[in-house]
């Protein structure tokens, strides 16, 4: 068995990288996952956060 956070389907690839972006996907304003069979996995996909230009005090 595995957990699986749901995601909303790929949108149009965004300039430059020609990457799709996702989000969480939510019903009720809850996050939505799975406990499912290992077999039932297709592939797996590697995910890159969308970093925002100016950097939090804490982190500098």
């Amino acid at each position: 068995l595995a957990y699986v956070k749901w995601f909303t389907p790929f949108a149009k690839p965004v300039m430059p990288l020609q990457m799709s972006e996702v989000s969480y996907s939510s019903r009720n304003g809850r996050l939505m996952g799975e406990v499912i069979e290992v077999s039932s996995i297709r592939r797996s996909c590697h995910m890159v956060p969308k970093f925002g230009k100016a950097l939090r005090k804490a982190v500098r």
